[in-house]
């Protein structure tokens, strides 16, 4: 019989500070477009989104060599206090532009912990199990994105844009304190040099990644659209809670991540791909007919 992960302290520690990680920077996301139009229009939802995006992608090339050089936990670090403190942060912004900056800060979060968090699952789980505990993974960063919004959605509506964006901040401080928790998984760490910020050709993208690259981005375009226009979406379909709507997308998420984290132990990862692929085409065209 399979010893079950959650029989390891330490997969606990990074399964429920990844929960928490992601109710903190997902909070405020179904909000997101009542809020921009405190100070303009609600246009402006795709430019604040993308500068989320642009944050975590600009980060994502320092992250992963910096997760191998001077450690996972200090990596995981790093990110976590990022959402900790953007959360109080949104309290203060009184401009667009200060509000796409806050976004832009924000989104290195993303590029930081969720690199630091898969190389040290990577370092404690056995290779022939990986998949599956990636599977884990997933299903806590899907209960926070689940948890996230639709506790976002019910505080805005009954309290204030303010108090929902401190517990978001208290739910990365939480994080932190939870991976502060934990040891680290990578021999011999080094000392941060300035250097480990260069980057050269080879630290870009490999050519054999290409087809992957492509695959994955339109994948995420599909399912960026659906973060962007679903608020204003739910909105006119005459509900208020919009982190209801997100709530249901990532349980059926979870759902999934029982089955898919153990069939990539066992099968075709290609084919499992095309399957999940071919479900995010089937369930936009089921929205685009829903009245």
């Amino acid at each position: 019989m399979r010893k079950s992960f959650f029989r390891d302290k330490y997969f606990n520690l990074l399964f429920f500070s990844s929960i928490f990680f992601m109710m903190s920077f997902t909070t405020p996301l179904a909000e997101l477009t009542d809020y921009i139009e405190l100070f303009s229009s609600k246009s402006w939802i795709g430019v604040v989104i993308a500068m989320f995006t642009a944050g975590a992608l600009l980060s994502r090339f320092f992250s992963g060599r910096m997760a191998d050089r001077i450690g996972r936990v200090p990596v995981m670090m790093i990110g976590t206090l990022v959402t900790a403190i953007s959360g109080c942060l949104y309290v203060f912004t009184t401009t667009m532009g200060l509000l796409l900056l806050l976004r832009f800060f924000h989104g290195l979060s993303t590029g930081w912990r969720p690199v630091g968090t898969t190389a040290y699952l990577s370092d404690i789980i056995p290779t022939n199990r990986r998949g599956e505990a990636l599977g884990f993974l997933g299903i806590a960063g899907s209960t926070g994105s689940a948890i996230g919004p639709w506790v976002g959605s019910i505080i805005k509506e009954e309290y204030s844009f303010e108090l929902m964006f401190v517990v978001a901040s208290l739910f990365g401080v939480v994080a932190l304190l939870l991976t502060a928790l934990l040891p680290e998984s990578l021999e011999n760490p080094e000392k941060f040099k300035w250097k480990f910020l260069k980057l050269s050709d080879g630290d870009l993208v490999a050519k054999s990644a290409y087809p992957a690259l492509i695959a994955i981005t339109l994948d995420t375009y599909s399912f960026g659209t659906i973060l962007t226009v679903s608020p204003d979406f739910v909105s006119e379909l005459g509900y208020s809670y919009k982190g209801g709507f997100l709530l249901v997308v990532v349980l059926s998420s979870i759902v999934s991540r029982f089955f898919s984290g153990r069939a990539a132990d066992k099968m075709n990862k290609v084919k499992l791909l095309q399957a999940g692929i071919l479900l995010s085409v089937l369930s936009l065209v089921l929205m685009g007919f829903s009245h």
